[in-house]
């Protein structure tokens, strides 16, 4: 694994699963454009961040995404986790044949 932010490798720094919108908004938490792989040190630079924040997820998925993001998390949408489980093994095994 190799950190979005600065490129360092998993070997180097441990890895994390960072968000753009807080886990505890449940709407947003399992799209993947909503998370970002960073080692130990950037997710908490971005974590104690707030611009950095939105400068980095900006650069990563845009600001028409995250104006979405923010939108759908505010909107306390349950959501489908058997769906979500399938999306995700469907990418998987994409991944699997490219």
């Amino acid at each position: 694994n190799i950190c979005e932010m600065c490129g360092q490798t998993s070997k180097a720094r441990g890895m994390q699963a960072a968000h753009y919108i807080g886990r505890v908004f449940h709407s947003t938490r399992w799209e993947l454009d909503n998370g970002a792989c960073l080692d130990t040190g950037c997710h908490m630079d971005i974590d104690n961040d707030s611009k950095l924040k939105e400068d980095f997820f900006r650069k990563k998925i845009g600001s028409q995404r995250q104006d979405e993001l923010r939108t759908t998390a505010y909107q306390r949408i349950k959501p489908d986790k058997e769906k979500i489980l399938e999306e995700l093994r469907e990418k998987l095994r994409a991944l699997d044949r490219a």
